[in-house]
């Protein structure tokens, strides 16, 4: 995804979907993040559980960098009727932005001609309030001493397949040092990340626990205490 001055935000169809899989249904969370500072775009989603994040270029229309600041929540379920409306790689959303900072409409078009195919109103669909998509994008730190052991939930790592398929791009890992903080997965083309430049997207989520076997749960310590009670009273 991109941001031009003269046109808007632009979009495939595998980006929208890539992003779509994490918003929940509910609050914030049942809306897409999109802001624009410092020449870059920011895209943002999250599900209660996992989030992700994607970086793209914020340009002026002229071949520069836009340095003008502007920060949206667009509905999830109008963006995901958006995107079922492009059709393979021939096609793209464009979120058309106004001179005023507002976004007032998504069009379906042509990448080769710039034809427009269907049109959606953003009216009443866009919130420009919402305080989560006011943080910064993380800043994955590489831990001397990562767990050796983690659980991931298979639904996660199919939804990191897509987001691989948004940009044709591989994975990296950076695991915390306990399984109490995040996991993050950055995802670009194998030349980026070995270039260690700034991913286009970062995932975030949180590891499954393993329990030790040896140690018992509170619900088993509680039932002990019982059954230890109830043997002295007797």
């Amino acid at each position: 995804m991109y941001f031009s001055k003269d046109q808007g935000i632009i979009a495939t169809r595998q980006e929208l979907l890539a992003v779509l899989q994490f918003c929940g249904a509910d609050g914030g969370a049942a809306f897409v993040g999109l802001s624009v500072r410092r020449g870059e775009l920011t895209v943002r989603a999250y599900n209660g559980s996992a989030a992700v994040y994607h970086r793209g270029d914020a340009l002026d229309g002229k071949g520069g960098r836009y340095e003008g600041a502007h920060r949206w929540g667009v509905a999830a379920k109008l963006l995901a009727c958006a995107a079922k409306s492009v059709k393979g790689s021939t096609e793209e959303l464009v979120l058309c932005h106004d001179l005023d900072g507002s976004l007032s409409a998504a069009i379906v078009r042509e990448i080769s001609s710039g034809k427009p195919i269907a049109k959606f109103d953003l009216a009443g669909q866009v919130d420009g309030q919402l305080p989560m998509f006011e943080d910064d994008v993380p800043e994955p730190r590489v831990d001397p001493e990562p767990v050796s052991m983690f659980g991931a939930d298979p639904q996660m790592v199919a939804m990191l397949g897509r987001v691989c398929r948004a940009c044709s791009g591989v994975t990296r890992w950076v695991l915390p040092s306990e399984d109490r903080r995040p996991i993050y997965v950055e995802v670009d083309t194998e030349e980026r990340l070995g270039d260690s430049e700034t991913p286009a997207w970062l995932v975030e989520f949180m590891p499954l626990r393993f329990v030790d076997a040896d140690t018992e749960s509170p619900e088993r310590q509680a039932a002990n205490r019982i059954l230890s009670e109830q043997s002295a009273a007797e």
